[in-house]
């Protein structure tokens, strides 16, 4: 059975083997975190400035999507508005329907359409 090889530490080059009690990277990272908090702050700031990326396809895709369900509701003549109050428990059947989003829109739309 081959032998794992140990873990080192990128700052200070102590090494970190496997053994049956403690996990490496465990042990590499509680030593990171004690020992070079400096080095490991840097390296949580680069993260979240890495993060911070362009949109997605599928976040583009998603966007194209909902342009597309809000532009064939307007063309059908559903009157789309922006929720400005809290609905009540009840609903009415025949009153306006302010929703959260987009998904109760078309639900209430494919509803209407069949009522009709």
């Amino acid at each position: 059975m081959a032998s794992k090889k140990p873990l080192t530490c990128p700052v200070c080059k102590k090494r970190f083997s496997y053994s049956a009690k403690t996990n490496p990277f465990a042990r590499l990272s509680k030593h990171m975190w004690s020992k070079h908090k400096t080095y490991m702050l840097k390296k949580q700031k680069s993260g979240k400035r890495k993060a911070k990326s362009k949109a997605t396809q599928l976040d583009q895709e998603l966007q194209w999507t909902d342009d597309m369900i809000i532009h064939s509701l307007q063309q059908a003549g559903i009157p789309l508005s922006m929720p400005t109050q809290q609905q009540a428990p009840y609903l009415n059947p025949y009153a306006p329907t302010q929703h959260q989003s987009i998904t109760g829109l078309v639900i209430s739309a494919f509803k209407a359409g069949q009522l009709a």
